[in-house]
């Protein structure tokens, strides 16, 4: 079902999934429960490199699943180490995860600083952005709805970061203080077998800025499919997914000079039975 944990995402995450099996898979199969076995997963996306393992065993006749992965990552603004456990039964999926994060492009002036896009270009222009890491947790709670040819994924998060105040968070591509963040999103999928998977998505944070709790929306859509581009044993994954802000000076990727997150990656995935 729906993975957690890609670089800045959701998709983690980003929502990312665990590819099943090959075989008769269609290229909307990322959405459908994994297999069981140990498997190594690496990631290429515009957040990075990731690298993980997972072990993965089935129970209640493979009614639910326990995945434990460790995992690594090292993109342009930041690296980190992590370890997540989740629990899958039916429709639900609970899971927790305990990491540090280095972040060798941190962005954190003092409050009276608006951490605009523009602000952020302007000191890796005078490469003049600190390096600074710090402990992360999350604790999450997914409920995956399958439908006839349709597939809701709604997801609830809570995390605890290290972060400074008034810092730039390149996992959630805005600006927010240290301390806890309150994540929901939620994707209405359409399956298509022979394209894969594309649907609205809707994100909310409650997050601390300047010492006061506030809420972010950000709208956009995720496009997913197994494509076969290399032909393994287990099927390899496209994501594509975009958040927007329009209007918004502090969100986004300030590469791209827009309040947009974009997060374009590439899972193959070796081993299993």
């Amino acid at each position: 079902m729906i993975r957690h944990r890609l670089p800045l995402g959701l998709l983690t995450a980003l929502v990312l999934t665990c590819p099943s099996r090959a075989g008769a898979q269609t290229r909307d199969g990322f959405l459908n429960p994994p297999p069981a076995g140990n498997f190594l997963t690496t990631d290429a996306s515009t957040g990075g490199l990731q690298l993980g393992y997972e072990h993965r065993r089935s129970f209640a006749d493979e009614a639910g699943m326990v995945v434990l992965r460790p995992s690594t990552l090292a993109g342009i603004g930041f690296g980190d180490a992590a370890v997540a456990g989740d629990v899958r039964f039916l429709f639900f999926n609970f899971g927790l995860t305990a990491g540090y994060r280095q972040v060798w492009r941190t962005y954190a002036p003092d409050r009276s600083v608006e951490v605009t896009r523009q602000y952020r270009l302007d000191l890796d222009a005078r490469k003049a952005s600190d390096n600074q890491g710090w402990p992360f947790g999350e604790a999450r709670l997914r409920l995956a709805v399958p439908m006839d040819r349709m597939a809701l994924v709604i997801n609830h998060a809570v995390r605890l970061e290290g972060a400074p105040t008034n810092s730039y968070d390149w996992f959630h591509s805005t600006i927010h203080d240290g301390g806890t963040l309150f994540r929901v999103d939620a994707t209405l999928f359409a399956r298509f077998p022979s394209i894969g998977a594309v649907g609205p998505l809707v994100r909310y944070l409650d997050l601390s800025r300047n010492g006061r709790r506030e809420g972010e929306w950000a709208f956009g859509f995720t496009f997913g499919t197994n494509p076969g581009w290399v032909k393994m044993k287990n099927p390899d994954l496209f994501l594509f997914q975009l958040l927007a802000r329009p209007g918004d000076e502090r969100f986004g990727i300030h590469l791209l000079r827009s309040p947009v997150f974009v997060l374009i990656a590439y899972r193959l995935t070796f081993g299993g039975e």
